[in-house]
């Protein structure tokens, strides 16, 4: 609340300086706390909450998937855009390309962790996938693959101590690989475009600024403000003719609110996460802490926190992972002696 406050008084006295989307900042920042008080104090238990949570990412992370293939493929296989236009085409109510992205990979992760192995959570997980390729988010495919590498080592321990899979699990596996296959042949080219685009932007990248699509202007920019305002920042506004979003969580931070901004709000955020970690035995504590994980590494390179959709989801499950009521209801003892 006191972050909360900060930003906004900051955003008011820098006002006649911000032409636009000030308004809508400020109501995000001021109901975030409450919502994430909320969540910490909600009367449910945890078994509740996880329900709710999955069957939440299922919808969202259907409808939000189905919208961007759709759009993607009426770009390059109905009206045969070139490469290089087709992400400005795809664009939802939530937001653009790189944005959505960094929700499907949220959605993902709680799939991922919540719902039993079988045909339905591989669909899932496959619309998912399917989706963060469909925006041609460079550092959402890197990432993607570094989640599921970071999956692979603890599941290749369960797999040896159970020694076997479920009939279903291995039925499930096999159909959905088949129809991973059907779309490669389908769309060879469209994957072959997307495999040599992401290696122009990154492999074979000849400078740090086509590494970065141009993010260097937009760090040296923030840079720039921070230098003339370290404490406090600037707000939350848009500067006329500058973008005051940095693509980059530390740079945002200090941007908006100075180093007051970025100590209170990195101290809340890694103390949750090591609170999280502490709970191995909780499947709902591991998804929020792998959550928060990503979505981190995410924000170093891409606009996610301090978006009002964006900071919703995530300090909603942020609560809803340390909410006393749920655990003591669960009967955890290990969480009770770790909290306190």
């Amino acid at each position: 609340m006191i972050r909360a406050a900060l930003l906004i008084i900051n955003t008011f006295i820098h006002v006649d300086e911000y032409p636009d989307s000030w308004k809508i900042n400020i109501v995000s920042q001021f109901f975030i706390p409450f919502l994430f008080y909320a969540a910490c104090h909600i009367k449910m238990d945890r078994e509740e909450i996880e329900k709710y949570i999955l069957k939440f990412s299922c919808i969202v992370s259907t409808i939000l998937a189905i919208q961007v293939i759709a759009q993607f493929l009426n770009s390059t296989v109905i009206n045969g855009l070139d490469w290089n236009y087709v992400k400005s085409t795809v664009e939802t109510p939530l937001g653009r390309t790189n944005y959505l992205a960094a929700f499907l990979i949220i959605y993902m992760i709680c799939i991922d962790y919540l719902m039993e192995s079988g045909f339905r959570k591989y669909i899932h997980i496959g619309l998912c996938i399917l989706g963060i390729f469909c925006t041609m988010s460079d550092g959402s495919y890197a990432l993607t693959a570094l989640y599921f590498i970071y999956r692979f080592i603890p599941y290749r321990r369960a797999l040896r101590k159970t020694k076997k899979k479920s009939f279903k699990s291995k039925i499930a596996l096999i159909l959905v690989a088949f129809v991973a296959i059907i779309l490669l042949v389908r769309f060879q080219d469209t994957i072959e475009g997307a495999y040599n685009h992401f290696l122009k932007d990154t492999v074979n990248a000849t400078s740090v600024d086509q590494l970065l699509n141009g993010r260097t202007n937009v760090y040296a920019y923030s840079i720039g403000i921070i230098r003339d305002n370290p404490i406090l920042g600037i707000g939350l506004g848009t500067v006329t003719g500058q973008t005051t979003r940095s693509h980059n969580i530390i740079l945002q931070l200090l941007v908006s609110g100075g180093v007051v901004n970025l100590v209170i709000f990195l101290s809340v955020y890694f103390q949750i996460m090591r609170k999280n970690y502490v709970r191995k035995t909780d499947t709902f504590s591991r998804m929020v802490f792998t959550v928060m994980l990503f979505s981190l590494a995410n924000s170093m390179y891409e606009v996610t926190f301090q978006s009002f959709q964006y900071d919703l989801l995530i300090f909603t499950l942020m609560g809803l992972s340390i909410n006393l009521t749920s655990i003591k209801n669960k009967g955890n003892g290990y969480v009770q002696q770790k909290l306190s």
